[in-house]
């Protein structure tokens, strides 16, 4: 049974977390991949007892969270100029801006071709 998300404040750090209740014995934190916290919980427990252990592992779960930052992609900010690549449904293009009216954007032969007034204007 899914209860939502919550925060609490460590030091100068907010800390948020997805609870969810379950059957179990004992209370669960996991940082997963994607560095969201999620909590399961027996079903008798009360959320401010869960936001205490939360607060107590804060330390830990900051310190996985900051291993597991190390291994997201690290990719650049994406450009609108000719020779970029941008992805589009699954499938990586090579796009080719050129100056046209009307503005447009074409897919064709493996590539985004963009007609547009302004070709300077990234």
């Amino acid at each position: 049974m899914s209860q939502g998300a919550y925060t609490i404040q460590y030091g100068e750090t907010t800390i948020a977390y997805d609870l969810d209740y379950g059957a179990r014995k004992t209370l669960s934190i996991s940082v997963e991949p994607n560095l969201r916290v999620h909590v399961v919980a027996p079903f008798d427990t009360n959320p401010d007892a869960v936001a205490a252990r939360v607060r107590k592992r804060a330390p830990w779960i900051l310190r996985q969270q900051r291993e597991l930052e190390r291994y997201l992609p690290q990719t650049p900010p994406r450009r609108y100029v000719s020779g970029e690549t941008h992805r589009y449904l699954g499938r990586q293009y090579r796009l080719k801006v050129s100056a046209g009216t009307p503005e447009r954007v074409k897919l064709t032969r493996g590539r985004l071709y963009i007609d547009t007034t302004d070709k300077d204007n990234p």
